[in-house]
């Protein structure tokens, strides 16, 4: 009887390798190795961005979509147009989202899934994110945290780090340059902003111009702005991998467990 214990008991112990254990103990191993998901929402730069793409998919664990207006044959006006959004599917899974839509007018259905999205999921923004909807005017309160104003334009524009964050790790390599069409004039800013750039005219009070956001009514959502655009990340390789690292960032993931 001692025997045929013993030969139940090794066999109740395999199962459980086999079956339950060792599979558990895998899953917690690749959990840091599964691929991020991220989720390309575009109209403005989007030559650029499938670029980004490719490097992106190349170089890290990355899977990436894109999500953008189906296409107009009548292009006249097509800002003020309800337009059908194409690829939404693919949110419903996004680790986050990278945006740079322009001024958009989805349908309300559309509408309705992209602010779900938007406020929920973690966000980074380039350019043109804040105003990405012509139905949705409040995205540049609701998601990113401030009031977008409009430009800053002229010769004496400047764009800085600020102080404080000159060694913050999102900003490793950056030198900061004037992106092309100026700097955007940001006011009503949220307590939860932390602001790492500002910019703005000579003699005048600097604007915001790259933040970083939590916010915590919405499971600690976290989002990122930057002024700089996809044009940029093709031409410069810290901002391009500053961006790759607020994309992580944002999506509490760590860089070393997504590299090839």
């Amino acid at each position: 009887m001692s025997l045929l214990r013993h030969l139940v008991l090794i066999t109740v112990l395999s199962c459980l390798i086999a079956g339950g254990i060792m599979p558990r103990q895998a899953s917690a191993q690749n959990a840091g190795k599964k691929p991020l998901h991220l989720d390309i929402c575009v109209t403005e730069g989007k030559g650029q961005l499938l670029k980004y793409k490719k490097y992106l998919e190349d170089t890290y664990q990355v899977r990436c979509s894109v999500v953008g207006p189906e296409e107009m044959k009548d292009k006249k006006d097509k800002k003020n147009v309800e337009t059908p959004f194409v690829g939404l599917d693919a949110l419903a899974d996004a680790d986050v989202i990278l945006s740079n839509l322009y001024r958009t007018s989805p349908t309300p259905e559309h509408l309705a899934i992209l602010k779900k999205a938007f406020l929920s999921k973690p966000v980074v923004g380039m350019r043109k994110a804040h105003h990405g909807f012509q139905n949705w005017l409040d995205v540049s309160k609701e998601v990113f945290g401030v009031n977008y104003r409009g430009h800053y334009f002229g010769k004496d524009v400047t764009i800085e780090i600020v102080d404080k964050h000159k060694d913050h790790p999102l900003l490793a390599g950056v030198k900061p340059f004037l992106p092309g069409g100026g700097l955007y004039q940001h006011t009503e800013v949220a307590p939860d902003v932390e602001v790492l750039m500002v910019g703005g005219p000579a003699g005048k009070d600097k604007m915001p111009q790259m933040w970083s956001r939590i916010v915590k009514d919405r499971n600690n959502q976290r989002t990122l702005y930057t002024r700089y655009d996809p044009n940029d990340l093709d031409k410069n390789p810290p901002i391009r991998d500053m961006v790759t690292r607020a994309i992580i960032w944002a999506a509490h993931r760590e860089e070393k467990s997504l590299q090839k």
